[in-house]
């Protein structure tokens, strides 16, 4: 039995799927998640805050309440790991900043803009709460923690031989040298470590040049060609980018069965 749509305040017993009503509860099991419950409100928070963002004026109430009331339960959680303590500090650092910039940066995880970049140099607090989550959940670490996997497991990241690194680990070193160039010239155009940029592409270089032998490789390559600021993100023309795509192709031949 579902809700009627008239259904009064506190009808608990009709407020979900008849169809649930004796299954088992989720994340409790042997290999769930620790933070199970706070991923899925954190989930349900950002799909209730864009459908509020998609609803016709005048109709955004029912996902004002619903983003309300789950950003109630995300601030009574504790979180459990990595994962859910970061989807907190995001959750507070909107709470904090009331700039239009802010929810995209720091939820959807785009680029930073001058804007927010202003408002974070000028708010010593709002500041340090960037930095635990870049420090925490950037791009760079994404990937190291893919690299950081055994590479015995099957389709862990290869090695390149002409870097001896993993492509998971140079990818990250790609971006972390971007992001530490970023940083300074954020922080003034005098003495740009211009070096930076240099040995990033050079790393960049060889990793789209060799080609990919397991699907985390082949990730690795994506993640670069699709950023931003290290690859293809705005259109811009990276060197060797054709053949890296070549490479891509020739690795996604055999699994599609060509």
């Amino acid at each position: 039995m579902t809700t009627p749509i008239n259904a009064p305040a506190g009808a608990n017993a009709y407020a979900l799927p008849g169809c649930i009503n004796h299954l088992p509860k989720r994340g409790t099991g042997p290999g769930s998640d620790p933070d199970a419950e706070l991923l899925f409100a954190w989930d349900t928070y950002v799909n209730a805050v864009t459908a509020y963002q998609c609803a016709p004026d005048g109709e955004e109430r029912l996902y004002e309440e619903i983003a309300f009331n789950i950003g109630l339960r995300l601030e009574e959680l504790r979180p459990k790991s990595m994962r859910g303590l970061v989807r907190q500090l995001r959750y507070l650092l909107t709470k904090h900043i009331d700039i239009d910039d802010a929810w995209d940066v720091i939820i959807f995880e785009e680029d930073m803009t001058p804007n927010l970049q202003m408002v974070l140099n000028e708010d010593p607090h709002a500041n340090m709460l960037w930095n635990m989550i870049d420090s925490i959940d950037g791009p760079a670490e994404r990937i190291a923690r893919m690299a950081a996997r055994p590479t015995s497991a099957p389709g862990a990241s290869s090695i390149i031989p002409s870097l001896d690194q993993t492509f998971t680990a140079a990818s990250a070193m790609v971006l972390s040298l971007f992001d530490e160039h970023a940083a300074a010239t954020m922080a003034g155009p005098d003495n740009l470590p211009d070096h930076l940029v240099v040995e990033a592409c050079d790393i960049r270089r060889a990793v789209f040049t060799t080609p990919p032998k397991t699907p985390a490789d082949a990730m690795a390559v994506l993640e670069l060609l699709a950023h931003d600021v290290a690859g293809m993100g705005h259109g811009d023309h990276v060197e060797a980018q054709e053949t890296a795509v070549a490479l891509l192709r020739d690795f996604m031949k055999p699994l599609a069965g060509q």
